[in-house]
């Protein structure tokens, strides 16, 4: 299936790219802040921790970007878990890409 000359595994990918951004919201919201680890050669990793406040946290819900990453979800999720029950295999496939990331 092609919806707009995408193919099922480009779906795919842009469905679980964005996913990824959403889950970054919420762990942002879960952790009321943003924390990062940077690597300083020869010496290791630091992490930073950046506090954020009610009316951060409420600007970055009501974010263009926050919002427009909903819509896309809710309107690709049919179409993606069609994809997965009748293409199993190139959902794992796509899968994988992001697992293999995030190793």
């Amino acid at each position: 299936m092609e919806l707009h000359g995408l193919t099922n595994e480009e779906i795919l990918f842009v469905y679980m790219s964005n996913k990824k951004r959403i889950e970054t919201y919420s762990l942002i919201l879960e952790k009321r802040g943003i924390y990062n680890e940077l690597e300083i050669p020869e010496v290791g990793y630091i992490s930073v921790f950046r506090n954020m406040n009610e009316e951060d946290l409420a600007d970055m819900l009501e974010s263009p970007h926050y919002k427009i990453c909903l819509q896309i979800q809710d309107k690709l999720e049919p179409i993606v878990d069609m994809i997965q029950e009748n293409l199993p295999e190139e959902y794992k496939k796509i899968s994988e890409i992001f697992k293999d990331l995030e190793e």
